[in-house]
């Protein structure tokens, strides 16, 4: 594999910005996402032209020379929303104050079946966030402020995304939609609920507080796993080698994808040879 190759193969781009999708092709690009508003730019809003859309994506990364498959992703975190017609659940933080895991889990494997007639096998979702400061612009994608109760109900939401409906039939794997634990680690705990702001203490507060889910995801057999936008103890989450690494990929084992948030390496300091 090529060093262009490498690169294309880590970049996960914006469907709005590919118009008919040649550039994957000519950039090997390795994944593609609907964010807000990302619905096919050239067909009706349908369950049908989204499957279309991604299927002529699909085309152009199997015309690279090594014919590697693209990943696509979207951001289906109560609902396929962005799909004209999907159904729409209420957001984490109505879901944990029902407090009724199996409900967490039969919602999520109801928008995994909507979001699989589209074409789509990977999810932005769970937020496995415990919020702390109701201030925060975000908490509501938290499923609330205990440890314990966002531990039960994101694993409850993993298992729903991951299961293989029975009506799914001959379906090729043991993952029906690939889930995304975020946002790695401490988001909601930041001070005065500032949004990308910091979360300040100490290393056991923040194993005890904001890791519990985390692990927790890691043994339930999470896909992929979101770095965050925020900092602990002024260190950008982006960069931190100990806590990305030494933590997460070699203390707790986990194998998935490890992904950044949207444009959030441009916020890490310095120049990339400062940043090591």
């Amino acid at each position: 594999m090529t060093v262009e190759e490498k690169v294309g193969q880590m970049m996960q781009i914006d469907q709005r910005a590919l118009g008919l999708g040649d550039n994957i092709t000519a950039y090997y690009i390795g994944s593609v996402l609907s964010g807000g508003g990302g619905w096919p730019q050239y067909a009706p809003n349908t369950p049908s032209a989204w499957a279309d859309m991604v299927d002529n994506f699909q085309a152009k990364a199997l015309r690279t020379r090594l014919r590697i498959p693209l990943v696509y992703g979207a951001d289906a975190v109560h609902g396929h929303n962005n799909v004209l017609g999907a159904t729409v659940f209420p957001h984490h933080v109505g879901l944990g104050a029902a407090g009724n895991a199996t409900l967490v889990e039969e919602v999520a494997a109801a928008v995994a079946k909507e979001v699989a007639a589209t074409g789509v096998r990977w999810t932005f979702s769970p937020a496995v966030t415990v919020c702390l400061d109701p201030r925060w612009g975000r908490c509501y994608e938290s499923f609330g402020a205990d440890p314990g109760l966002v531990t039960e109900m994101a694993t409850a939401e993993i298992r729903g995304w991951m299961k293989v409906p029975s009506d799914a039939g001959n379906f090729p794997g043991n993952v029906f939609i690939a889930p995304t634990a975020k946002h790695y680690l401490g988001d909601g705990g930041t001070r005065g609920g500032v949004d990308r702001g910091e979360t300040v203490g100490g290393e056991a507060e923040l194993r005890k507080v904001h890791l519990p889910p985390y692990v927790a995801a890691v043994a339930e057999g999470v896909s992929a796993i979101m770095a965050s936008y925020s900092s602990w103890n002024s260190s950008k989450m982006h960069g931190n080698r100990y806590l990305l690494t030494d933590v997460l990929r070699q203390e707790m084992g986990f194998k998935g994808v490890l992904l950044s948030d949207w444009e959030a390496l441009t916020e890490l300091p310095g120049s990339y040879e400062d940043q090591g």
